[in-house]
């Protein structure tokens, strides 16, 4: 039983002058960060993978669930998209405005989960602020794919999960169906995060016992077999494509760190950049690059020890829960990738990245304030200071593949006839958003276009010369042949195409812009 006087000391602590200060400022931390993830929107020219967002998201509802099956992802996050676009418009803003959105949804969610928690709300401030200048988050928030909407319906699980072992019936199993069915429907990686969801399950504290858990757990689990089944039978077409050649590399261990590095909020390509380079710092990229992550992931995992090392049980197994949730799946993916085939990708652990915040801040917030409290606070704040470093960084230099300059760069070249050959072939997609080609004009790519296949087949690779020689046979009868280049390094690694049109044409031009060269040739007459 709770008495009055630990009612009256709780009411006492909620109307102190210091409780209110630090909840307006978590307030308006919140406010700042999500005006952050929606700052320049639409700024930047949509890049490679945008392209193929903005080119699906156009189809038909009905069109895009047989698209996708060819692709590696379900349908909802272009669904979604597709009606979406009707309200907010079809360009770089409305295109984006999706995962700006689902991020500052999420900033709800961790709000509640880190009030409720962490309790103190200094902490809770220092976990929004954490949150919001994650690069992830914000790099996300503001890229046209489904990566901000799978974290956000994984942080809503999460969420509901905790309010159902909080509460004594049976209300919240519905939305964690719901939640569960939303995040793997949108991206098919979101199913590493299940089994993380039924191990936080049994691990947070709850009056509940383990066989109530296990018994709710699967109705859960039944239920969303039932919503997924039409799905399962596709994802194995899906997951043979993968097999047959996926363009991720094996994982290192230095990638690996480099991930959770990123994870915890912090990337080294673009605060070497912004920051070294423009103060004239003599360190080398490699060595900052190769160990920086390390020093992040290093101070991370400490607040996690910390966390799960402290004296109050309830505290240990709530900071253990969070853990289990954020490192199983990139953990449990990483293995795979290095035994099986390599699907280890930093975008795909969003929701992890969403989860870190609180867990920094529990040793700080429930450590002894004398002794372990500043050494967990100097490890948070070192970790945030690294985070805001990165993000003021991207903010001031960033860019993306410049499609829009691609664009605007081709239709100031003269009208005649010509052939317009990209390499990949997926470049046709962000380069027909901007540009559409004239009556004289042919688009192609190379090893063939985007669209001679149906359902269409995304970055298909040039492994040898023959795969180049059917798309230049086509284009030497014309008397210009454009070459776009764009994920070259993916699909044609060797430049193999570039090297047979050197051979057989005359090079007249070659542009240079983000990510996107253009290269001008006549066929030399014979």
């Amino acid at each position: 039983m709770i008495d009055s006087q630990t009612i009256s000391a709780h009411n006492r602590r909620a109307h102190a002058p210091g409780h209110w200060m630090w909840s307006l400022a978590a307030a308006l931390i919140a406010l700042a960060g999500i005006g952050l993830q929606w700052f320049g929107l639409g700024k930047l020219s949509l890049d490679f993978d945008e392209g193929y967002t903005a080119w699906l998201a156009h189809q038909p509802a009905a069109e895009i669930i047989r698209l996708v099956q060819s692709d590696t992802a379900p349908p909802l996050y272009y669904l979604t998209l597709h009606f979406w676009m009707r309200i907010f418009g079809g360009d770089e803003w409305g295109l984006r405005s999706l995962s700006a959105a689902s991020v500052s949804a999420s900033f709800v969610f961790v709000w509640i989960l880190a009030r409720q928690i962490l309790r103190k709300p200094w902490a809770v401030a220092g976990a929004l602020a954490i949150f919001s200048v994650s690069h992830m988050q914000v790099i996300y928030a503001q890229d046209a794919r489904a990566y901000a909407l799978a974290s956000l319906f994984a942080i809503a699980s999460l969420f509901g999960v905790f309010q159902h072992l909080r509460s004594r019936g049976w209300g919240w199993l519905p939305w964690i169906v719901a939640a569960l069915a939303g995040q793997v429907y949108v991206h098919n990686m979101m199913l590493a995060y299940l089994p993380a969801l039924g191990l936080a399950w049994l691990m947070f504290p709850s009056s509940h016992s383990v066989m109530r858990r296990i018994r709710d757990g699967g109705i859960v689990l039944s239920a969303l077999v039932i919503i997924y089944l039409p799905w399962a039978f596709i994802i194995s077409q899906q997951v043979q494509l993968v097999h047959a050649g996926f363009w991720v590399p094996v994982p290192t261990v230095d990638w690996i760190i480099m991930v959770f590095g990123l994870l915890a909020g912090i990337d080294c390509v673009w605060a070497y950049g912004a920051i070294l380079e423009k103060l004239h710092v003599h360190v080398s990229q490699s060595f900052f690059t190769a160990n920086v992550p390390r020093v992040a992931v290093t101070l991370l995992c400490a607040l996690i020890v910390l966390a799960v090392l402290l004296p109050a049980r309830r505290k240990r197994r709530e900071a253990g829960a969070l853990a289990v949730y954020a490192l199983f799946p990139p953990i449990i993916v990483a293995i795979y990738s290095c035994l099986g085939t390599p699907i280890f990708m930093d975008k795909t652990f969003l929701a992890s990245a969403s989860v870190f915040p609180i867990l920094m801040l529990i040793p700080a917030a429930w450590a002894r304030p004398r002794n372990g409290r500043p050494i967990c606070l100097v490890l948070a704040g070192c970790l945030f200071m690294m985070s805001s470093l990165t993000t003021v960084a991207y903010q001031a230099t960033r860019y993306k593949e410049n499609w829009r300059g691609a664009g605007q760069y081709l239709a100031q070249l003269p009208p005649t006839r010509r052939i317009i050959l990209c390499v990949s072939e997926d470049g046709q997609l962000p380069l027909d958003f901007y540009y559409h080609h004239r009556w004289n004009e042919t688009e192609t790519g190379a090893p063939a276009g985007f669209f001679d296949l149906n359902p269409p087949r995304a970055m298909r690779h040039i492994e040898r010369y023959d795969d180049a020689l059917l798309p230049l046979a086509s284009a030497m009868k014309y008397p210009e042949i454009v070459l776009v280049e764009g994920k070259e390094g993916i699909a044609d690694p060797n430049q193999l195409v570039l090297k047979l049109l050197s051979w057989s044409c005359t090079k007249v031009s070659t542009r240079k812009l983000a990510y996107v060269t253009i290269y001008r040739f006549i066929p030399q007459t014979r």
